[in-house]
């Protein structure tokens, strides 16, 4: 990479990251392009040579956030030789990243909301949703190798309910702020745990 397309992939990133932070405080209803722009630092005519539009750059700002929250949240399925372990662990981790730092699950209830009205964006959040359940089952299968019959029904279905749980106490605690989400996850994390093979 050449010192130009360096500084070109520096813009880039200073963009979608302003773009981050605008829609996770503002939403995306009101921001606008100049208001990115102006987070960002740079011309609001820079954004349109990235971008074709404000769902683009939407697109792009949850894309980056999304790479970062699968890393990490991979990096917490795999922290233990034991896989059960690893869920537990990996479901506090949510709790814990959600109080520190709730951008991504802003990002992802404003793509959630748009999506039911743009086809481009529910195509994107439905192939985000389906890596992150696939990650989770794999997890899920681990866990149930020895003896899947155990809980009567499959990894996959775990995977969707462990995901939906996520989403459902993100929600409630980014609403309502008498709601623990490390408590919630940790008390659901020992739950499933219960629930599976030793």
């Amino acid at each position: 990479m050449n010192s130009q397309e360096t500084a070109s992939s520096s813009r880039l990133e200073q963009i979608v990251t302003a773009a981050q932070r605008c829609l996770a405080r503002d939403g995306y209803a009101n921001v606008s392009i100049k208001d990115i722009a102006q987070e960002a630092g740079v011309a609001p005519g820079l954004l349109h040579y990235y971008f074709d539009s404000k769902e683009d750059l939407l697109v792009a700002a949850v894309q980056q956030a999304a790479r970062r929250y699968r890393e990490e949240f991979f990096s917490q399925l795999h922290i233990s030789p034991d896989p059960a372990r690893s869920l537990a662990t990996s479901i506090e981790w949510v709790g814990r990243k959600l109080k520190e730092d709730p951008t991504w699950f802003l990002l992802l209830f404003e793509l959630y909301g748009l999506s039911l009205r743009d086809e481009r964006i529910r195509a994107e959040l439905l192939r985000m949703l389906r890596e992150e359940r696939a990650m989770v089952t794999d997890v899920v299968s681990e866990i149930l190798a020895t003896s899947p019959e155990r809980l009567g029904f499959s990894p996959e279905s775990l995977g969707t309910l462990i995901l939906s749980v996520f989403d459902g106490v993100s929600i409630h605690a980014l609403i309502d702020p008498a709601v623990d989400p490390v408590q919630n996850l940790s008390m659901i994390a020992r739950a499933i745990k219960a629930l599976l093979p030793d």
